[in-house]
């Protein structure tokens, strides 16, 4: 009951975050708006990595759920690293790496208790049903990614 409770609210605040989002987008570049959609599906997947780690230190183990996850919108991840890729270049050392570096850093840190990690299994459970809406993770990514670091970087304040 309460995982569900948990998906409606995210489900309503990334309504609100894509509406957001698409009305500070920097130019009216679709090019643009789509790289920063990669960068939150990125940040997304780094976030779930790094609370899967947490949550595992935490006695709760995420794993299954999280690699469910990854596995069953691997094509959706994998185009928007090799979105983000073309973008950069991929010089090792450069660009691309910089900027991974830059988005684990930011989600490296942190802590979780158990009652988080079962709201972040929900999430990921969710994501991992291949009969889900393929709407759900765009959505969730938004809801939990509200100021990527690619988006910085594409619009400097005051453009």
């Amino acid at each position: 009951m309460r995982g569900k409770a948990v998906l409606a609210a995210l489900g309503a605040v990334a309504t609100l975050s894509a509406q957001t989002a698409s009305a500070q987008a920097c130019g009216a570049d679709s090019g643009t708006a789509e790289l920063v959609r990669s960068g939150k599906l990125i940040e997304f997947e780094t976030l779930m990595m790094a609370v899967s780690l947490r949550c595992a230190r935490a006695g709760v183990d995420l794993r299954p759920v999280y690699e469910g996850m990854l596995s069953v919108n691997a094509a959706r991840f994998n185009g928007a690293h090799e979105a983000v890729q073309r973008l950069f270049g991929t010089t090792r050392g450069t660009g691309y790496d910089r900027y991974v570096t830059q988005v684990a850093n930011r989600y490296g840190g942190g802590a979780t208790d158990p009652q988080k990690c079962a709201i972040f299994r929900a999430v990921a459970a969710t994501l991992a049903n291949p009969a889900s809406d393929p709407r759900a993770l765009p959505a969730v990514a938004d809801a939990m990614i509200a100021a990527p670091v690619l988006r910085d970087m594409l619009c400097p304040a005051g453009r």
